[in-house]
């Protein structure tokens, strides 16, 4: 989980700046800078967080438990 706290953050992050990039095409540029500097910045964290646990449950799916029916008596 600590190694993939890097990628996750460099997602984020290219997520965000995608996204304003995308604004300053479509929108207002005034608008765009707002967006980028307070709500994708709130936004940011949660995603992240979302995207490690998503990881977090596939890790626990994959892995192989110590418990086997067999053994247990």
């Amino acid at each position: 989980m600590l190694g993939a706290a890097v990628p996750v953050a460099v997602v984020c992050n290219l997520l965000r700046l995608v996204v304003t990039a995308l604004l300053f095409l479509s929108v207002d540029a005034d608008f765009a800078v707002r967006f980028f500097h307070d709500f994708a910045g709130w936004t940011m964290m949660p995603l992240a967080v979302g995207l490690l646990l998503g990881l977090l449950a596939l890790l626990s799916r994959l892995s192989i438990s110590d418990k086997h029916p067999l053994r247990e008596r």
